[in-house]
């Protein structure tokens, strides 16, 4: 949650420089997924074929499309979100909580042709370890009808990220483009067959981690991570690829910012 909270607020930063007011946050939209997480807690979790009894339960909301939205509306920003939930008790709880944190959901729509997205987590105390399932549900039918180029006027910034089918995120970052506003592309999760050239050139700013800037680039993880001169080579990569702008999170490292000739 925590880089989630981060990156939110650059896209303030970013939303207060494009509106009239450098000190007032603009008005964000946000494409993208929510899940209802199902978490467990324990000494460890299974090996596979294994069963172990886990000490916890708990659900909680999630996907990073509305973590992201709940994130900027808390920072003040005027936050619409657009995403696909199932005709579900997780559905309407979904749906309850995002208003209640002042997140604008007129975009959100309701499927019955599938189920709200679910995460389910198992946390491993002992050796700090986790696993997570996730199903995607109502958030794969999202769908680049679905993004409605009326709600960018007036938008500073908006942030998608890789829980949804990428032809929605594309649709919702040219329509972003057409607009006027700065897009921000948080390459996360990097699906198996990678991420389609056409997203990274139509984003602004590609924002990536360690591990997801490797998958990228079709670098070593490890090599990536290990070094900022790694993680600038395979930055650089994904300019070629047609990236504007790379600002990606190293953990341990801090941050990098590669644009231009620039790092």
């Amino acid at each position: 949650m925590m880089r989630t909270a981060m990156r939110s607020v650059l896209l303030l930063c970013i939303a207060a420089h494009k509106s009239a007011t450098a000190l007032t946050p603009g008005k964000v939209i946000v494409v993208g997924s929510h899940n209802q997480d199902l978490i467990t807690s324990g000494a460890r979790i299974p090996r596979p074929g294994e069963t172990v009894l886990h000490d916890t339960f708990s659900q909680a909301f999630g996907g990073k499309g509305a973590n992201q939205a709940v994130q900027a509306a808390l920072l003040g920003a005027e936050t619409h979100f657009v995403g696909k939930v199932g005709d579900d008790a997780y559905g309407a709880a979904a749906l309850e909580n995002l208003r209640d944190r002042g997140v604008i959901i007129d975009n959100v729509r309701t499927t019955i042709t599938a189920p709200t997205g679910v995460a389910f987590v198992a946390v491993g105390a002992e050796d700090e370890t986790n696993s997570i399932v996730v199903v995607p549900g109502a958030n794969f039918e999202l769908a680049p009808d679905d993004v409605d180029a009326a709600i960018f006027d007036g938008a500073g910034v908006l942030l998608c990220q890789l829980e949804i089918p990428q032809a929605t995120t594309l649709r919702a970052l040219e329509v972003a483009a057409a607009a006027g506003c700065v897009s921000v592309l948080n390459a996360a999760p990097v699906p198996p067959g990678g991420v389609d050239d056409a997203l990274l050139r139509a984003a602004s700013i590609v924002c990536p981690n360690e591990v997801e800037l490797a998958l990228l680039a079709g670098a070593n993880e490890k090599a990536t991570a290990a070094t900022v001169a790694g993680a600038v080579c395979a930055a650089k990569d994904l300019q070629r690829r047609g990236a504007k702008c790379v600002l990606a999170t190293l953990g341990g490292n801090g941050s990098l910012l590669v644009e231009g000739d620039l790092a």
